[in-house]
């Protein structure tokens, strides 16, 4: 009546206060786990599964190989929402684990931007106390980069190239050309100093082109205009063709890009007075 309680229910929540306040930790630690066993009982009874611990594992690739330090984060196909993260370890590798009823298909999601890879997703399947192994993620290059030979991370397609002697440039990736990724410049002149060693006439705007190629390995050069390839003065009037200084092979550099190459006396050829000493150091980077 008028919302009073009867003495019985009072008294039960008093002494369920007291036990509350009184009751020992490890006596009340030993009651929880009787209660998860009879909720577990009660799913067994109504034809439900407890949940089960499901685990998974994987790799995370990048343009060659499985690349570390890369979060991975399991997303509930259907509703969107995350589940549990993980991050690759060497290899690309990662595990882990998640407490599921049944099936439910997930995503994993993969990215790394801070390295210029664009995020990926594979749907897989998980069971209840079962493994899901082999979950590969591939990422792929970011826009204004590209996968190439001999490295895991993407490099920029547009690149510097500073040459010791003429300044710096800057270099945009051309296309494959021969089966090797190339990264030229455009409209580039310089002012050839001469070389009374052979002798070659100063010539101001001198058109050159640099070229880098990433086919087998990675290879540099200038090219510039002459009649011939050899012993040939660059600008040399009434010369049609063209000639170069001798390609520069790296077998293996930094990825993305970011060497110099040293040209000696004898493989510059005209475009580098030989009558000066020393070495001519063009530098990539990007």
């Amino acid at each position: 009546m008028g919302g009073v309680q009867p003495v019985s229910d009072q008294t039960e929540e008093l002494l369920l206060d007291i036990e509350r306040a009184y009751f020992p930790l490890p006596a009340l630690a030993a009651r929880v786990a009787a209660a998860e066993q009879s909720l577990q009982m009660l799913w067994t009874t109504i034809g439900f599964a407890a949940p089960a611990t499901t685990t998974f594992s994987g790799n995370v690739y990048g343009c060659i190989t499985g690349i570390s330090g890369v979060v991975v984060t399991l997303y509930n196909h259907a509703t969107g929402l995350p589940l549990t993260s993980v991050t690759s370890g060497a290899g690309g590798a990662f595990s882990g684990s998640l407490a599921l009823t049944g099936s439910l298909s997930v995503d994993f999601s993969a990215g790394d931007a801070a390295n210029h890879l664009d995020a990926a997703t594979t749907n897989e399947t998980l069971t209840a106390g079962f493994l899901t192994s082999g979950v590969n993620i591939g990422l792929t290059a970011a826009s204004g980069y590209i996968c190439a030979y001999g490295c895991n991370y993407p490099v920029n397609k547009t690149l510097t190239v500073a040459d010791a002697n003429f300044g710096s440039y800057t270099a945009t990736y051309a296309g494959t050309f021969a089966g090797q990724l190339t990264w030229q410049t455009s409209g580039v002149t310089v002012d050839y100093t001469g070389d009374s060693t052979v002798p070659c006439a100063a010539v101001s705007n001198l058109p050159v082109t640099y070229t880098l190629t990433n086919g087998g390995s990675w290879a540099s050069k200038a090219t510039y205009t002459g009649t011939s390839l050899f012993n040939t003065c660059p600008g040399l009037p009434g010369g049609g063709g063209s000639a170069s200084n001798s390609a520069h092979t790296l077998a293996s550099v930094a990825c993305p890009p970011s060497f110099s190459i040293d040209f000696t006396n004898a493989a510059a050829q005209r475009l580098y007075s030989h009558a000066a000493a020393g070495t001519y150091t063009i530098t990539w980077s990007g």
